[in-house]
């Protein structure tokens, strides 16, 4: 997003996504890519914090007339009283952010957008100072904006994706369970979005130590994903989004990410005795096992 860039100062992540994206549409037309925008905060490396900036009005405000300030993840450069929240009790603010979106998406070398806090609901306990009717208001202004977002991108192929606590505002195609969990109950969530033919990113590694993902661990959270997948759900495992950082991992290879796997036989399965899930894949037949009781996963490759 350019956020450590020299020139970030003056050149607004949109710009810095927007060149990111053509150079991996140059490299592969057909691969899909999204920009990030996060639904609820005004982080001020965007082009958006400049809007708010000159507009006052486009920011929430607490009942004593000030804006509303929530901090937000602490790797990020911020101010230290946090940043401004949208106001999305309007429909004016609501095609102002879904705006930004599908101004990027009109180059054609975005395919949709990745909305991070994104979820009904969730951003509720956060409006402090917000008395509860507006709250309420912000809420459906919230999922309206990303109704909208979604209905206008999908005129042109696009979609949103939403990121919020693992929950999917209903009408969105596709959503990110940024914490995929390796046990029983992470399988079935994904079962379950994957029964409603939905794109899902799962990602592993979240709160893991630095490390895990490039070692023999990853093939719990693997083997649980394989379980629960379904025709378009996708795996990523970071224990951290930086990519500048010497500790990153947002990059790191695994031999089983080329693997021949086939398609399965059948949708996973829990023994009911033993309390191992079982799926096989491909004709030579590869099967992945994972024990809800120890949470440890096992694929014995074809």
């Amino acid at each position: 997003m350019g956020v450590y860039a020299a020139d970030n100062a003056t050149v607004r992540a949109e710009a810095h996504m927007l060149a990111a994206a053509r150079q991996l549409k140059a490299l592969n037309a057909s691969l899909p890519v999204v920009a990030y925008f996060n639904a609820f905060l005004n982080w001020e490396m965007y082009a958006l914090a400049a809007d708010v900036a000159a507009d006052a009005t486009l920011a929430l405000h607490v009942d004593g007339g000030a804006p509303l300030r929530v901090g937000g993840d602490p790797a990020f450069p911020q101010p230290a009283a946090g940043m401004e929240v949208f106001d999305f009790t309007t429909p004016r603010v609501q095609d102002w952010f879904a705006g930004a979106c599908l101004r990027l998406a009109v180059t054609r070398a975005f395919d949709g957008c990745f909305n991070d806090r994104a979820q009904a609901n969730g951003a509720l306990p956060s409006l402090t100072g917000v008395a509860p009717a507006r709250a309420v208001a912000w809420n459906a202004g919230h999922v309206e904006m990303l109704l909208r977002e979604q209905a206008a991108l999908a005129r042109g192929g696009g979609f949103v994706i939403g990121n919020g606590a693992n929950a999917l505002v209903p009408g969105l195609p596709a959503l990110m369970l940024e914490n995929f969990t390796t046990d029983e109950a992470g399988i079935l969530q994904l079962q379950g979005f994957a029964a409603q033919g939905l794109i899902v990113h799962a990602h592993a590694g979240f709160a893991r130590a630095y490390g895990y993902c490039a070692s023999d661990e990853l093939v719990d959270s693997l083997a649980a994903f394989l379980i629960g997948a379904g025709d378009d759900s996708y795996f990523l495992c970071t224990t951290t989004y930086q990519v500048e950082l010497p500790t990153s991992d947002v990059l790191e290879d695994r031999p089983e990410y080329s693997r021949a796997l086939g398609a399965p036989h059948a949708l996973g399965a829990r023994d009911a005795a033993t309390g191992v899930w079982s799926r096989t894949f491909g004709a030579r037949g590869t099967v992945v096992t994972f024990d809800a009781a120890t949470n440890r996963g096992a694929i014995a490759w074809a």
